[in-house]
């Protein structure tokens, strides 16, 4: 070993301490069957560089089977999506017509309700229908009339409900609220 510069120059000691230091070291290094030479440390190299071959080899295996099963679960996936798309506009139309027949039964009912009342009132009470024949034909008339707007507001109704079932709004409220409209 070349002569220690630095702090061991003037110290022999210490010097022969250092040495003995790294002679231990090397032995110990022989010990494992790591050689200081040159073909060594070439070995080593090629190992290092076929095991990087290996590994790229892998990974782009691995990556063409991860892109694969990629490609294979947004299929899955964009047919499923289809899929529900497709219940949920039939049972949007389904419940749009539930709710509209189920609207129109109900002022029906309210209608036929008010004529029975009145026709009761009437057999009860005959002169009750020439008292109020004028007031009950205007009350009919305003019944007539108003079932024909509520016919027009539930056509509206029924024609918004068609133009928007498509559309993000109900979408994003189906899924907010868990309700399929």
């Amino acid at each position: 070993m070349k002569k220690v510069e630095g702090i061991f120059e003037n110290n022999e000691m210490l010097e022969k301490y250092f040495r003995n230091l790294c002679g231990k070291l090397k032995g110990n290094l022989k010990g494992f069957g790591i050689k200081n030479n040159i073909d060594e440390g070439n070995k080593l190299s090629t190992i290092k560089e076929e095991i990087e071959e290996e590994d790229e080899e892998v990974g782009g295996e691995i990556n063409e089977e991860n892109e694969e099963a990629e490609g294979e679960i947004e299929e899955e996936d964009e047919e499923e999506i289809s899929e529900v798309e497709e219940e949920n506009e039939g049972e949007i139309e389904e419940v749009n017509g539930n709710l509209i027949g189920d609207i129109k039964q109900l002022f029906v009912d309210w209608e036929n309700k008010i004529k029975d009342e009145t026709e009761k009132l009437v057999e009860s009470i005959p002169k009750f229908k020439e008292i109020f024949k004028p007031i009950l034909e205007e009350f009919s008339q305003n019944i007539d009339e108003k079932a024909k707007e509520n016919a027009e507001i539930f056509d509206s109704f029924k024609d918004l409900l068609e133009q928007k079932k498509g559309q993000k709004e109900f979408k994003h409220f189906r899924v907010k609220y868990g309700v399929n409209l």
